[in-house]
């Protein structure tokens, strides 16, 4: 994944290039699915093959919806390993943790949790468990990205 790192030449940002990435996540297997009805049983679900999230060691992906640039999906952290900290400029993330703990945007997670994430917000998976770290996700990016004032964090 893009490091967000505020580096923007030209109008373009690294973490521009990450929501391109992100949303082109199984554009070779998925079609439009819009407006259809879709329901996949646990076969259906278990036999999309995890795929390698580009070059990142232990992270893999399995789309199971997309709609032009939206995608919903599942992702897998390895035990040790990390999804790194990135920024989406124009793109919504909700996260929901199916099974495992980790941390995502600093805040412990563990099966049950959820994270929404707004544009232009840092976050990643780490401090991955033993059991490894599976998500569910949604991605949906915005027209236009909506300056943040500040994060909003449920109380622990």
């Amino acid at each position: 994944m893009m490091m967000a790192s505020g580096n923007c030449e030209a109008g373009t940002c690294e973490a521009d290039e990450r929501d391109a990435e992100m949303s082109e996540a199984g554009a070779g297997r998925a079609v439009d699915q819009a407006g259809k009805l879709l329901i996949l049983d646990t076969a259906q679900v278990e036999a999309i093959p995890w795929e390698p999230l580009r070059d990142l060691d232990g992270v893999f992906h399995k789309v199971l919806w997309r709609s032009g640039n939206a995608v919903i999906g599942l992702m897998r952290v390895a035990s040790g390993k990390s999804e790194p900290h990135h920024v989406h400029y124009h793109s919504h993330h909700q996260i929901w943790v199916i099974s495992g703990s980790g941390t995502i945007a600093g805040r412990a997670v563990s099966a049950g949790s959820y994270a929404y994430i707004p544009p232009g917000v840092e976050h990643g998976i780490g401090d991955v468990g033993p059991d490894g770290c599976t998500v569910f996700y949604s991605y949906r990016p915005v027209a236009q990205a909506q300056p943040l004032d500040h994060a909003v964090v449920a109380p622990v």
